[in-house]
């Protein structure tokens, strides 16, 4: 999957990636189980997970977290915000909206 947003219910598994329209912005669910954003080829994020197999996903209550294969949480993103979509900006910010209004971001924008 290369797109770059996902939307509620949605998931990004082990090796796939979010690209922004300007393909700079990049969020990763790495094979090691690390999930990663880099802006032009260099890391601004990451949540520092470990475990093959992990992967993005985004309940529909707006909860976007990382999982193990045994499906527990092993790094909280944004915690039941109602959001409706997630999106890798072109700014180098990761931001979940509702509404047209953002209700989470990584603060990495450029």
């Amino acid at each position: 999957m290369n797109t770059n947003c996902i939307s509620r219910g949605g998931k990004l598994a082990s090796g796939e990636a979010l690209i922004s329209n300007n393909g700079l912005n990049k969020l990763s669910m790495q094979t090691d189980g690390n999930l990663v954003l880099t802006y032009n080829g260099q890391v601004t994020w990451a949540t520092n997970s470990s475990g093959a197999g992990n992967y993005l996903a985004f309940a529909e209550d707006g909860t976007i977290a990382v999982y193990n294969t045994s499906g527990v949480v092993v790094a909280m993103l944004a915690s039941s915000n109602g959001g409706v979509f997630f999106i890798a900006q072109d700014d180098g910010n990761l931001v979940e909206y509702t509404q047209g209004t953002f209700v989470f971001a990584t603060g990495t924008n450029v």
